[in-house]
């Protein structure tokens, strides 16, 4: 039985579905992280590179916690369901490169 908030568990499948959604608009076919290991072509491995991508992210996050609207439009709450993704996202990259 799970014993956290009901609402916590509801946004795991949230961003789990965010990151199907997604990842079939970046990732070559076979590859679901591809677009993410892309970075290892200029020399930066690719759990470093998504820490640059969680780095945008949250800088978007600052600005629109400042009121500033999002000319893309991506909420607040979009914006961090994207940065819960990358940092799951960064944790399978960072086993993999420690293997």
């Amino acid at each position: 039985m799970k014993q956290g908030h009901p609402r916590f568990y509801e946004l795991l499948e949230e961003i789990a579905k965010l990151h199907d959604k997604k990842n079939s608009n970046y990732a070559i076919d076979g590859d679901p992280l591809s677009n993410l290991k892309a970075s290892e072509a200029f020399g930066i491995p690719a759990w470093q590179g998504t820490l640059v991508r969680m780095s945008d992210k949250w800088a978007r996050l600052i600005e629109l916690a400042k009121g500033k609207p999002d000319l893309v439009g991506e909420s607040y709450v979009d914006t961090l369901k994207d940065l819960a993704v990358y940092c799951l996202l960064d944790i399978v990259l960072w086993e993999e490169a420690s293997d």
